[in-house]
């Protein structure tokens, strides 16, 4: 196999004792699969497929009734051990790794006990418009929620699900105002400013809560 990361193109055989060897596009190395481009593809198409056959066993065991404490082992010696993470992957090829997890986390949250529990989560992160970014990928925030729905955790239906996201939204600075008290609803002049620095503002967009009677996209 010949490396080629940047497609230069055709390459002499190589000859080695008077034999052609053989080029291949990829090649299996202690059980790691190295493509010529080096993009791992050939690498996460193995990795998925052994994983969707180690999701169906976790599914049966879901309906087996198995504990929640078993799942969650059989999930990370069995299916987790089998997820490499790599830095140079692409979005295409990061998503595919991300959905299996996705998927994996359905299965067993669909399964737990939460009758005696409330719903709460905090993230702190970065983020753009509907997506929070975890260590190797975004993630939809509805993906999240999808996860808690009354069809997918029945021991969460009628209890309030509340979640918290410290996390940008868009690339836009929120313009900042100066709360007004009586004092300053009073007209004054020849007003001198000592130390703007210290002046206490908040975003424009602040004190809203909004309520809706429908999920996004519902009528």
């Amino acid at each position: 196999m010949v490396f080629d990361p940047k497609s230069i193109g055709d390459h002499s055989p190589v000859v080695i004792h008077g034999q052609n060897i053989a080029q291949v596009d990829s090649y299996r190395y202690l059980g790691i699969h190295i493509d010529n481009k080096l993009t791992w593809s050939v690498q996460v198409e193995n990795i998925c497929s052994r994983v969707q056959q180690r999701l169906h066993f976790l599914r049966r065991l879901r309906v087996f009734g198995v504990n929640q404490k078993v799942l969650l082992l059989f999930y990370h010696a069995i299916v987790e051990s089998s997820i490499l993470r790599y830095g140079n992957l692409s979005v295409q090829l990061k998503a595919q790794i991300t959905r299996l997890t996705q998927t994996a986390m359905k299965i067993m949250a669909a399964e737990a006990d939460h009758a005696d529990a409330d719903d709460v989560c905090v993230f702190l992160s970065h983020g753009e418009n509907d997506h929070v970014y975890a260590h190797d990928a975004k993630i939809r925030i509805q993906d999240i929620t999808d996860l808690l729905r009354g069809d997918k955790c029945r021991s969460l239906v009628g209890k309030p699900k509340i979640f918290i996201l410290q996390a940008c939204r868009g690339d836009k600075h929120d313009e900042p105002v100066t709360p007004m008290d009586v004092v300053d609803s009073e007209a004054k002049t020849n007003e001198v400013v000592v130390d703007a620095g210290v002046v206490y503002t908040l975003p424009a967009g602040a004190d809203f809560i909004m309520c809706y009677s429908v999920a996004e996209g519902c009528i």
